[in-house]
């Protein structure tokens, strides 16, 4: 993998001109989900003392993936400011009963019911981890 645990890619954010805080993408020590070995990648967001003043972000996003990277586990965000949240995405894929596929959102422990998602379904962040995995090229579809 193009990505060693131990990774932390770190970000200057910029909102306009001025400097508006830091984002951090971190790949941490395999993690267990329900008996599955899988890695774990961090995205953590925070606004700086000046803009936390008009609009405070303490955020962060947990991702969980098979080893394989086929595949999404598990999917949490803790965000914060004018809109908070807790969501916790529990995804349920098997190869051998792809039609059975689902997933279930939750935000502050409300459950919805799960809908069914394709086979090899990513959460937003972990899409990223799986885009380095892949070769580009120029001029390539």
């Amino acid at each position: 993998m193009p990505f060693p645990t131990g990774e932390n890619i770190k970000y200057n954010v910029r909102w306009e001109m001025v400097k508006a805080g830091k984002a951090s993408f971190r790949v941490l020590d395999f993690a267990d989900i329900n008996g599955e070995k899988a890695y774990h990648f961090i995205l953590e967001i925070r606004s700086n003392r000046y803009v936390d003043i008009f609009y405070k972000i303490r955020d962060r996003h947990e991702s969980f993936t098979d080893l394989a990277l086929t595949r999404s586990l598990l999917y949490q965000k803790i965000q914060s400011g004018k809109d908070k949240r807790d969501v916790k995405v529990v995804f349920d894929q098997d190869k051998n009963t792809p039609d059975k596929n689902t997933v279930e959102y939750s935000n502050f422990g409300n459950k919805r019911d799960p809908i069914k998602i394709p086979e090899n379904t990513f959460d937003p962040f972990s899409a990223f981890y799986k885009m380095r995995t892949f070769d580009f090229k120029a001029g390539q579809n």
